[in-house]
């Protein structure tokens, strides 16, 4: 998406671009919680803004989709064992 900018109407209110709303997988009716950090204004879905805003990085679809990745690898036992940190860091750098 470009630099596009959002215009305020007179009774304050924003229209998020379709794309936008897409992406972040938005429907009607759901709740976005404003927070100012750093001078920036920031939009957190409610689910986003019930932890703390250091965590937010966790909470992410992209995220939650790779812990469900992982999840299912230990169910279905396709995990590796590493016998000491040396066997560990061979295996991670593959």
């Amino acid at each position: 998406m470009k630099n596009s900018a959002l215009k305020l109407s007179d009774k304050g209110e924003l229209t998020l671009p379709s794309m936008l709303r897409n992406k972040l997988n938005l429907k009607p009716g759901d709740r976005l919680v404003p927070q100012v950090q750093d001078g920036v204004l920031v939009l957190l879905t409610e689910k986003m803004s019930k932890h703390k805003s250091s965590q937010n990085w966790f909470w992410t679809k992209k995220w939650q989709q790779k812990e469900k990745e992982v999840e299912l690898a230990i169910k279905t036992k396709k995990t590796k064992r590493a016998e000491n940190v040396k066997d560990l860091m061979r295996e991670l750098q593959k």
